[in-house]
Parts: structure tokens; sequence; C-alpha cells
């Protein structure tokens, strides 16, 4: 990763080292368990994350999140969930996002 520095030159942004290993199923898996409203199982919706007891993915809450805007919104499409279950996937999907996966060359 690189950055502008004050005269137009680049830089490099240095990070600390990251396992990078861990397969995407493995990510979510992990973030599901910090998330008691978010449900994996391979026999609903293809092992899709979703909203526990509902049959409503996680993407599905971020595209309505997407289309109007906020969480409000969400509720409009979905009035069944509650605003702690929108959040609580957007939480989700925020932590599957900043997990390092295995990469392949």
């Amino acid at each position: 990763m690189s950055s502008k520095g004050h005269r137009g030159e680049f830089r490099c942004l240095t990070f600390p080292s990251r396992d990078l290993s861990v397969s995407f199923s493995e990510v979510l898996r992990k973030s599901a368990q910090e998330f008691p409203l978010i449900a994996i199982d391979k026999d609903v919706l293809c092992g899709a994350p979703r909203i526990d007891g509902t049959r409503i993915p996680v993407y599905m809450v971020l595209d309505a999140v997407q289309h109007y805007g906020n969480v409000e919104g969400v509720l409009t499409s979905y009035p069944q969930l509650t605003t702690n279950q929108v959040k609580e996937a957007i939480s989700f999907a925020g932590a599957v996002l900043e997990q390092p996966i295995e990469h392949e060359p």
C-alpha cells in the first residue's frame, strides 16, 4: 500500500504481518461466533450468513442499507427485523472484511 507524501512522491506504508492462511469459510465461522443474531447453516440458504430465525441473508440487508442509506430504510424492506438485527448484520459484514484470508498466487 502506498500514500502520497508532501511533494507528491509515494511512500510505502507498512502494516503488521498477518496470517493469511485462514480460509474464507473459517473467517465466516469465526465471525458468526461473535454475533449471536447471525446464523450460518449449510442446510439453510446454502450456508449464506443470515439473520438467525429468518431466511434473510446478510447480503440482502447490506443491499437495503446501500439502497436506502440508513437502518430505518432496511426496516421498511424487512419490517420483521429489529434495529439490533440490522446493526448486527452490518457489524458482522465489517468483521468478516477485516479478517485476513488465504490468497492464492
